[in-house]
């Protein structure tokens, strides 16, 4: 009991209790905790195409289909409706060379949104820029809030980052294959 009197361990305790409550309550906390795999983050990154954009998909769409892409852009605020039961956003933007890229993506894990407070992390919203990395699919045809079809290629989602990380160092969303 007179340690805890001491001055110098009561501001060690201090600091560490500082310290740990600055780990639990950042928002990569969720992120950094979770086992990843690096490895196949990298292969990802360094395999992805910056040049994809939709005309590509309409005019020679076999030779995009099953390739990992990239680009910047915002998730939809008023997606397309989609007919099956598999979860999804609809991410609109621009590849490197600023041509157009409007995309299905799926899901294989919810994304973690800004629905409470006892989540903890980084959350997707709609509206907001995002770095999308994933494998394209067939396109598929769409039906708006509008009723107007969009004939739009899908994409497998493999990894979620804000539009602010250049360096791809903390992901908002990850995909199941890619976590151990």
């Amino acid at each position: 009991m007179h340690a805890l009197r001491h001055p110098e361990v009561r501001r060690l305790i201090l600091a560490a209790a500082s310290w740990a409550m600055l780990l639990a309550f950042s928002p990569g906390a969720a992120a950094q905790t979770e086992r990843l795999d690096t490895h196949e983050i990298q292969r990802v990154l360094d395999r992805a195409d910056y040049t994809f954009y939709n005309k590509l998909m309409y005019t020679s769409g076999q030779e995009w289909i099953g390739k990992t892409v990239t680009f910047r852009g915002t998730i939809a605020v008023r997606p397309v409706i989609i007919p099956d039961k598999r979860d999804y956003i609809q991410v609109s933007g621009q590849n490197s060379n600023n041509d157009p890229v409007n995309i299905v993506g799926y899901l294989d894990t919810p994304l973690r949104s800004e629905s409470g407070y006892e989540q903890r992390g980084p959350t997707v919203s709609r509206g907001q820029n995002v770095i999308v990395f994933g494998i394209l699919g067939k396109p598929r045809d769409f039906v708006d809030e509008s009723g107007y079809v969009r004939f739009l290629p899908t994409m497998d989602l493999l990894m979620i980052y804000t539009a602010e990380d250049r360096d791809y160092r903390m992901p908002l969303w990850v995909s199941r294959s890619l976590r151990r």
